[in-house]
């Protein structure tokens, strides 16, 4: 697991972020933020992870988006 993101601290988003324990995933929260900036979520891991996939390889983020109508484009 690289990231419960159940925690604020280290993340960071131009719109600002709060903690949600209602709609989570795994872990106790998750972050939520609400806003048009494009950085929703940002971290800097410390040592950097190798996100590297291969064809037959995956790298899964579970993002929910409460109200769809709201992306442009």
């Amino acid at each position: 697991m690289l990231d419960y993101c159940d925690e604020v601290s280290a993340w960071s988003s131009t719109n600002g972020l709060e903690l949600d324990s209602e709609n989570k995933q795994e872990g106790f929260a998750s972050l939520s933020n609400e806003g048009g900036a494009t950085d929703k979520f940002k971290k800097v891991f410390d040592p950097p992870v190798n996100t590297f996939c291969d064809e037959s390889s995956t790298f899964n983020l579970w993002l929910y988006v409460s109200d769809i109508s709201a992306f442009d484009g």
